[in-house]
C-alpha cells in the first residue's frame, strides 16, 4: 500500500512540477520572484524514491545547486559533543548509520 501511495505522490508531483505559470501574477514579499530551494539537497528518499543521493550529503547539496540550478538549499545541522557541526536530519543516529544514540552525545 505504501508503494502505491509513494508512486501516486511522485506522479502528482511530476504533473505539478511541469505546470507552467505566469510569475507576474505572484504577490509576495520577494517582488514576485520564486526561488527554488532544495530540501536537504535533493530531498528525502521517502518522498522522492528515485533520489540516488543521501539527503544532507555533500553530493546531494552540490547536485541540487549545479545540476538542478537551485537558488539555495536547506540542510539539517546538529552539534556534536565536541562542538563539530554535522549534517544529519534525524535525532537518532541508528536511522541511517550503524551507530546508536544522538549526535549531541558523540565526539
Amino acid at each position: 500500500m505504501r508503494k502505491i501511495i509513494a508512486i501516486a505522490f511522485v506522479f502528482c508531483f511530476a504533473l505539478i512540477s511541469c505546470y507552467d505559470f505566469d510569475a507576474s501574477e505572484i504577490e509576495n514579499l520577494n517582488d514576485g520572484e520564486v526561488l527554488k530551494i532544495g530540501h536537504a539537497g535533493l530531498g528525502f528518499h521517502r518522498w522522492y524514491p528515485f533520489n540516488p543521493l543521501p539527503s544532507n550529503s555533500f553530493k546531494s547539496v552540490l547536485s541540487a545547486l549545479e545540476d538542478f540550478n537551485s537558488d539555495g538549499v536547506e540542510v539539517d545541522v546538529q552539534l556534536s559533543a565536541d562542538n563539530v557541526f554535522v549534517l544529519y536530519h534525524d535525532r537518532e543516529l541508528n536511522t541511517k548509520t550503524n551507530l546508536k544514540g544522538c549526535i549531541a552525545q558523540k565526539n
